[in-house]
């Protein structure tokens, strides 16, 4: 009885660079480089955002609700939504 072999492609220069460093200085296979990180990984927990009144957002664009407010509140508002986008670019 053959046993099929588990396999992971990941396609990454800055991914193996990093695996071979680690295999280098630890003397582990890369497959336990890689078992061990996975195992003590954790996602960040999701970021709660304050959105202006009237905005939402749509996968990464903040959008205005179209509710007949006024061109002075709208005004504000695309400011608002200026400065996260900035602030945003700015980070990346």
């Amino acid at each position: 009885m053959t046993r099929r072999a588990a396999q992971l492609n990941i396609r990454s220069d800055a991914a193996r660079a990093r695996v071979a460093e680690l295999v280098a200085e630890t003397g582990k296979s890369a497959t336990q480089v890689v078992e061990e990180a996975l195992q003590t990984y954790r996602p960040l927990p999701p970021v709660e955002e304050s959105l202006p009144e009237g905005v939402i957002r749509k996968g990464r664009f903040l959008v205005l609700k179209a509710d007949g407010r006024r061109r002075e509140t709208i005004e504000e508002t695309i400011a608002a939504i200026n400065e996260d986008r900035d602030r945003d670019l700015f980070y990346q």
